[in-house]
């Protein structure tokens, strides 16, 4: 798997609910795992949400995944009503049974946008609202055992035409996936400029090749920090300074 990165303005429409973190990525035997969810109405109108859970039905044992956790799957509420403009949190926790073998599993949850009677005066008939948000819904992985991601690479200087660049290859040596982020900060004609690019998950044995040669700006460019972290960690997987 091979990607380049291209710093930019990831979103949704304005009317797009989020569910954030967008992860679960815990243990899930022994105690379990538990997670916060913030559930936001992007709307200058009260909104209700159904949260749901399902299986994840894609076969995914190409990326080490053996089965699905929906059924240990466990949440508070199960209807949020949010304030315009306001969030609310969704409690999550997965405990898998002792019988369940070691390995990595998925799920998926998500937010239901669904209508809330309005009533127009004295008298008047009951309406739907008419306007609602989109809903969100996202895929999660925990894992039973004492499994844990282990990223490694190289990430070196490349000089082009249009200055200094960063360019590498990073693979996941570990025994889980792990969500991963670059923190790439630089230098241009303009200043000193931040980018934070979220790059998806890396399962065990995925490799994908950096270059921030692709970047969109002005010549002059100096690299001067890329760091390779978990999505919502610290620590710094790899790191070119």
């Amino acid at each position: 798997m091979s990607v380049s990165i291209l710093f930019g303005i990831l979103g949704m429409g304005s009317l797009a609910s989020s569910l954030l973190p967008m992860k679960f990525d815990k243990r899930i035997d022994g105690n379990g795992g538990y997670l916060e969810y913030q559930v936001e109405n992007p709307t200058n109108e009260t909104v209700r949400y159904k949260i749901y859970k399902k299986p994840e039905t894609r076969d995914l044992k190409d990326k080490g995944i053996i089965g699905s956790m929906d059924r240990w799957i466990e949440f508070y509420p199960k209807i949020l009503t949010i304030p315009p403009r306001s969030r609310g949190v969704v409690k999550l926790a997965i405990k898998a049974p002792k019988s369940a073998a070691v390995g990595e599993y998925a799920a998926r949850v998500g937010t239901l946008p669904v209508a809330i009677p309005k009533t127009g005066g004295e008298g008047s008939a009951i309406n739907a609202q008419i306007s609602l948000p989109i809903g969100t819904e996202m895929q999660i992985f925990g894992y039973v055992g004492d499994l844990a991601p282990k990223v490694e690479g190289t990430l070196k200087e490349k000089k082009t035409e249009k200055g200094s660049f960063v360019a590498g290859k990073i693979k996941n040596v570990g025994t889980s996936g792990v969500n991963i982020l670059a923190f790439y900060r630089y230098r241009d004609s303009t200043g000193t400029q931040t980018k934070i690019m979220p790059l998806g998950r890396l399962t065990p044995g995925d490799e994908i090749e950096i270059d921030t040669s692709r970047i969109s700006g002005t010549k002059e460019h100096k690299a001067l920090e890329l760091s390779i972290k978990e999505d919502g960690g610290n620590t710094a997987f790899v790191t070119y300074r």
